[in-house]
């Protein structure tokens, strides 16, 4: 909770001290994915009712600041920012009887509509999750007209709530192809510690696999006075499934990407980074952009991803080949797109035949290719099934809805380690 204002004196309640940090960590969610939210809720408070309301008894011109403002347009939009004022003002007036109706638990968190909120107060909510450091506000510089234009944008830490709702969601969604968290979380012949802890058998496990600090406090608790060990007490913590895998995601960012192409990329890139960071420590990802050139991408700025240019894939493929060259492990690269190479920065070659030699190059340095490809056109069947060929090792997907990428970039992931596991 945010400490007292110094001049008031009254407590500067933040956003997670009122509504919880659940509500707020799905706030920021269906800020980024509204298609995440409910239709339909079940409305306790109408905040369009509170507004209208509020906009009643504000009276138009009332205050010296309206009269600057207007002063400051043309006569003939004088109606126009009289009613964008008053309609501002309305909203902060709600959203303080929201406040209100909360602190005296009049109102739980639960009771809002969360949809609502975010279609009806989105001005109001972002300045409040700026305050919370999940949001940031900036300001750019147009290179043409030279005014600033001044946006909200995610902080690392709405970024993090961000992905660890997608994975959330993902599995979610695999649970019902029979694939959910459980399975992450294999034992196998991996010589990494893990949290699983079992009696010792004799049959199953060796010596190495003998923990000494929980066996001696199933010892304490069966005999705290003189510690005799038996084998009873023997406790065994078994290894999970650790075949080190070095990843990339690449992720065409070019004209055709635009909206839910380039978010369903951006949330399989999120899922997959929380993933490998929860589970598979060991394992290194390096997530790329590209459209007529590729570049690395920092975790950061993945949700900042904006679709523009064309398309070259095998400068992608040969870009993503080199930097995992000094990688250990098995070597896996997730490409995204949505069409056909359309640009060879190989002035001798055209875009496919720089796709499918950049493919069969990184075939015969053992990395297996995993296209997911967001169209299902017959060309670009044909065009995957030759990337795949000429690689040796690959799996194609065609996905209708770009949102759904991430359950099929996890599962891809997932089998794979399981299909490792099975050859230790």
């Amino acid at each position: 909770m945010k400490p007292k204002c110094k001049i008031c004196g009254k407590d500067d309640k933040g956003l997670s001290s009122i509504l919880g940090k659940d509500f707020v960590d799905d706030l920021v969610y269906g800020l980024f994915n509204p298609e995440s939210l409910p239709s339909e809720e079940e409305q306790k408070i109408d905040i369009e009712n509170l507004i209208q309301n509020h906009l009643s008894e504000t009276e138009e011109g009332s205050e010296e600041h309206d009269d600057y403002l207007i002063s400051l347009t043309s006569r003939c939009l004088e109606d126009y920012y009289k009613k964008v004022i008053r309609l501002k003002r309305a909203k902060e007036k709600a959203w303080k009887d929201i406040v209100e109706k909360l602190e005296k638990g009049e109102l739980k968190p639960s009771n809002l509509p969360l949809k609502q909120m975010i279609e009806i107060l989105p001005e109001i909510l972002a300045e409040e999750l700026r305050k919370e450091n999940l949001l940031e506000l900036v300001s750019e510089r147009h290179p043409f007209s030279g005014l600033y234009d001044r946006y909200y944008v995610f902080t690392p830490e709405g970024q993090k709530i961000i992905a660890q709702k997608v994975l959330e969601e993902a599995f979610m969604n695999l649970e019902k192809y029979g694939i959910g968290l459980h399975e992450i979380n294999e034992t196998g012949t991996g010589t990494y510690p893990s949290y699983i802890i079992r009696e010792y058998d004799e049959f199953l496990h060796s010596y190495d696999n003998l923990d000494i600090q929980e066996t001696l406090v199933s010892t304490a608790s069966r005999d705290p006075v003189n510690m005799k060990i038996l084998e009873s007490d023997l406790r065994a913590r078994i290894p999970l499934d650790k075949a080190k895998s070095s990843n990339a995601i690449l992720i065409d960012k070019s004209s055709s990407m635009y909206g839910r192409k380039i978010k369903g990329a951006i949330m399989a890139a999120l899922g997959l980074k929380e993933l490998l960071e929860m589970n598979y420590k060991e394992d290194a990802l390096h997530i790329i952009a590209f459209d007529y050139k590729p570049y690395l991408i920092s975790p950061n700025e993945i949700i900042q991803l904006r679709a523009n240019g064309s398309t070259d894939i095998g400068y992608a493929l040969d870009f993503a080949r080199k930097i995992l060259a000094k990688e250990d492990g098995n070597k896996n690269i997730f490409l995204i797109t949505d069409s056909e190479p359309t640009i060879s920065y190989y002035p001798w070659q055209t875009p496919l035949q720089s796709a499918l030699r950049a493919s069969y190059l990184a075939g015969r340095e053992g990395i297996r290719m995993n296209i997911m490809m967001l169209d299902n056109n017959l060309i670009l069947r044909d065009i995957c099934d030759e990337m795949a060929r000429m690689n040796g090792n690959s799996t194609v997907t065609f996905i209708d809805d770009p949102l759904n990428l991430k359950e099929f970039v996890i599962k891809s992931f997932i089998d794979h380690k399981r299909k490792l596991r099975m050859y230790q």
